[in-house]
């Protein structure tokens, strides 16, 4: 409403000023209908001055005979057609066509006066003086100098009587304008308070709505804390019991197994693998919403990738239905990508596949569509032979928390499809669907990789896991888990090393006191004392006493970094996160103990070091 009045206000303020514009033009007008009148009284005048001129100088010329009087009388003669011709103009241009028949009749009365003074100068020079007397002695001549003057106040009345008209109508058009003119500056003085009133009162009102949206962000911004708290929480509550599957099952790898039970321990790392991803995906969410997705590039197998799909679904087959892989067989052996990313898409895509299909078949496969030199482009797909889905239906797949068929009784979140897209897009690839009902779907995904073999990253390929190494020492473990801290003391069993268990921070220090120990392992969670309190009191002690400084190892189910850079603040070493990974957890204690066939003299002391599996932020 304000913005409406305010443009009528212009609207109107534009139509004053157009009117204002006019009126002034009409008083312009006006002033120039009176100087033109000035100038048609001046050619009347000069008409009547001329005529008179011509008579003055035939009667002066007829008494004398000078020659010079003949040549004033032609002369008068010439102005007097002029100023005739002059005021024709000048009536042509004030009123057109209005005086033509007045003039005329004057016009003709001026050439017949004229026309008498030639005459009798004719006589004059032809006849003599006497017939000129004669001829002027009739007193035609007054009669017609009588009748020019006659149409000349003629013309002159009637020009003025026009000229009044005129000027009335103008002048009553001008007060008319003037009326108006007020009238519309009243008017738009009016729409612009109005204006002026409603843009103050939807100022407040968008005052009260920024008011209403600050309030409604804050709310947003909790809510996003609140769920990014509560996935940490999640991730970590879930991890913990993870810990101790993963890390048993790295030291049952460790042992004496058939080829049965190696097997099964096998699944059971890829299972805890999987898992770990779907924890990690969960955490994703959020960076998926904004757009903040990392990448681990690295040269990897395809065919491994696969395979590892297919034996994590394998279990899960219906009977049935028959679930296999291939890989075209012109693809390089090594390709640079991620391997978890791609491995979560075709793991999700299958999963699907297997959740749907009843009888039939499942394929996972991985062909080049196009290559570049080292870039190809590679096309993932997964084919079924579910029941199909509705074109309509299809443009909804990769929407978040949609799911299709919900009276089927399958199982879900809605969230994978979604996931899929996003991870697909920060890969730089596409992906999508072709599916008839009753024919089966083909889910598929493109993206383009590089071939390995002629790039520098091909080295950082993932190698079967080498043996562990033998360390000497002494390691302090502090958790207050004791299935964590069973599966931390299995682990450094296996690289030879000797450990103790303190369960909270005050026993941790306590321990520390008597000495003794060339590392530790602290969760930072723990009752009593945490273990960034723990850390910061050993390394105030450390100072006080002059002791070396003792390496301190996070061991944390949190994986946000503003909890990783809060260890490290504390005075850790390096941080790992649960479930721990073993070659992780050798590689970091190999910075300070050292390998069982040399005696250890004194701690190495080295720069801060995040290990992880991944860097993830919630």
């Amino acid at each position: 409403m304000s913005m409406l009045g305010f443009e009528i206000g212009l609207l109107t303020l534009f139509f004053v000023t157009g009117l204002a514009y006019y009126n002034v033009r009409v008083y312009l007008a006006v002033n120039d209908w009176a100087l033109q009148t000035v100038q048609i009284n001046i050619a009347i005048d000069s008409i009547a001055e001329s005529i008179y001129g011509a008579e003055s100088a035939q009667r002066g010329f007829l008494l004398t005979g000078h020659s010079s009087l003949l040549t004033t009388f032609d002369a008068e003669k010439k102005r007097t057609s002029e100023n005739l011709a002059r005021l024709n103009h000048l009536l042509q241009i004030s009123q057109p066509h209005s005086l033509d028949e007045p003039f005329q009749a004057l016009q003709s009365a001026v050439d017949s006066r004229i026309g008498k003074l030639d005459r009798t100068v004719s006589a004059y020079l032809t006849q003599g003086k006497r017939a000129a007397f004669l001829a002027m002695s009739t007193g035609m001549g007054e009669k017609l100098m009588k009748d020019v003057n006659a149409r000349i106040e003629n013309l002159r009345s009637l020009q003025r009587e026009s000229q009044f008209i005129r000027t009335q109508a103008t002048n009553k058009a001008a007060h008319q304008t003037l009326l108006v003119i007020i009238g519309g500056y009243v008017l738009s003085f009016l729409f612009l308070l109005l204006a002026r009133w409603r843009m103050r009162s939807d100022m407040r009102q968008l005052k009260e709505k920024g008011v209403e949206l600050m309030h409604a962000r804050n709310e947003a911004e909790a809510a996003n804390r609140s769920k990014s708290q509560f996935l940490a929480n999640l991730s970590h509550e879930i991890r913990t019991p993870l810990n101790a599957v993963i890390g048993m099952s790295a030291v049952l790898e460790a042992g004496q197994l058939s080829s049965e039970h190696r097997e099964a321990v096998t699944l059971i790392q890829r299972s805890s693998r999987a898992l770990l991803n779907l924890i990690q995906d969960v955490l994703d969410l959020a960076r998926i919403d904004v757009g903040q997705i990392k990448l681990d590039l690295r040269a990897f197998r395809i065919e491994e990738s696969l395979a590892d799909v297919h034996a994590m679904l394998a279990p899960q087959v219906p009977v049935g239905v028959k679930l296999t892989w291939s890989a075209d067989g012109h693809l390089p052996e090594r390709l640079i990508g991620d391997p978890n990313r791609i491995g979560q898409i075709l793991l999700n895509l299958a999963g699907n596949a297997v959740k749907f299909t009843e009888s039939g078949d499942i394929q996972i496969s991985a062909t080049i569509v196009a290559r570049n030199a080292d870039l190809l482009t590679v096309r993932f797909s997964v084919r079924d032979t579910g029941p199909g889905i509705l074109l309509q239906d299809q443009a909804k797949l990769f929407q978040p928390f949609t799911q299709l068929g919900p009276g089927t009784g399958k199982p879900g979140t809605g969230l994978g499809l979604s996931i899929c897209k996003r991870l697909v897009d920060a890969m730089g690839g596409t992906i999508g669907v072709s599916s008839e009902p009753g024919r089966g779907s083909i889910f598929w995904f493109e993206l383009r990789l590089s071939d390995a073999s002629r790039s520098t990253q091909g080295a950082s390929l993932h190698q079967p896991r080498a043996a562990l190494p033998k360390l000497r020492g002494r390691v302090l473990i502090v958790d207050d888990n004791q299935i964590n801290q069973i599966v931390a003391s299995r682990l450094l069993d296996l690289m030879g090393i000797d450990s103790e268990v303190a369960n909270d921070g005050e026993a941790a220090l306590e321990r520390l006191s008597r000495g003794g120990y060339n590392a530790v392992l602290m969760d930072c969670e723990l009752p009593i004392l945490d273990g960034c309190s723990a850390t910061q009191e050993w390394r105030r002690i450390e100072r006080e006493r002059g002791l070396p400084t003792l390496p301190i190892i996070a061991m944390t189910a949190h994986v946000q970094e503003d909890e990783r850079k809060r260890t490290f603040e504390s005075g850790m070493d390096a941080c790992l996160t649960k479930p721990l990974d073993v070659d992780l957890l050798a590689t970091t204690l190999s910075r300070w103990l050292k390998p069982a066939s040399i005696e250890t003299h004194s701690n190495m002391h080295g720069l801060p070091l995040l290990i992880s599996e991944q860097a993830d932020h919630a």
